[in-house]
């Protein structure tokens, strides 16, 4: 199975850092799809059962991807796991749709 950190070395091949920023940006979400991974965004519906552990990452942070990975495929993992990219967080304001009365975040 392909990992999300697999998705650097996918993108090795553009000359441009850009071009292969956008490529793993964009394709991150349908890779995390395809692992049963869950992108959550506010307003999605939270889970009322069990455990649930929420990951902020910078996407464009390879061993951010790398923790991911490795919390996914830990064995005995009983937490629903779901990340979120703090791409889409521009203001402290986006902070807190993420998590709610988190503070000032540097």
């Amino acid at each position: 199975m392909n990992k999300l950190a697999d998705l650097f070395l996918e993108s090795m091949h553009m000359r441009h850092p850009g071009e292969r920023g956008r490529y793993v940006r964009s394709e991150l979400p349908i890779r995390a799809n395809e692992m049963g991974l869950r992108v959550w965004n506010p307003g999605d519906p939270i889970q009322n059962v069990g455990r649930r552990i929420l990951v902020g990452v910078a996407e464009w942070v390879r061993e951010q991807l790398e923790l991911v990975d490795s919390l996914y495929e830990l064995p005995d993992r009983k937490s629903q796991l779901e990340i979120f990219f703090l791409s889409k967080i521009q203001s402290q304001s986006d902070f807190d749709l993420y998590i709610p009365e988190i503070g000032k975040v540097y």
